[in-house]
């Protein structure tokens, strides 16, 4: 199982050709969405197939993801998993750019955000992360 940000010519060029394939991104702003619980159940059942199952993210798996959920039903249904972590395109773009991300004297942090509900936010919130010391 893959999500949309793993490029079509990574899975053409190095799955199995015996693979199944199958497709479950979210890009909800255009009608695109598997939900998660399909997701995990899919897990389910195809290791209970005795199947291997590969969940196929983009970037780092641990960040921007599900993966507490898909964790929590692997371990609930006593499956063994293995994480490999990738890079996130935040931290390969600085990196492949040559700028560093806190480099002394210059960047007291990194901020990571992610804003399902742009509605839940107070303004407040805003204000502090505009006026903020860390660049």
């Amino acid at each position: 199982m893959t999500d949309r940000l793993v490029s079509p010519v990574l899975i053409d060029e190095y799955a199995s050709k015996d693979a199944l394939v199958i497709y479950v991104g979210k890009q909800c702003s255009k009608g695109i969405h598997t939900p998660q619980k399909d997701i995990n159940d899919m897990m389910i059942e195809f290791v209970m197939q005795g199947k291997l199952v590969v969940r196929l993210k983009g970037g780092d798996a641990s960040l921007f993801s599900n993966i507490l959920d898909e964790l929590e039903t692997l371990k609930k249904n006593h499956v063994p998993y293995e994480i490999i972590p990738g890079i996130s395109a935040a931290f390969g773009a600085a990196a492949y750019t040559g700028i560093p991300l806190t480099a002394r004297n210059h960047s007291k942090g990194v901020r990571m955000l992610t804003l399902c509900d742009l509605k839940s936010i107070e303004h407040k919130q805003w204000k502090d992360w505009a006026k903020t010391s860390d660049a």
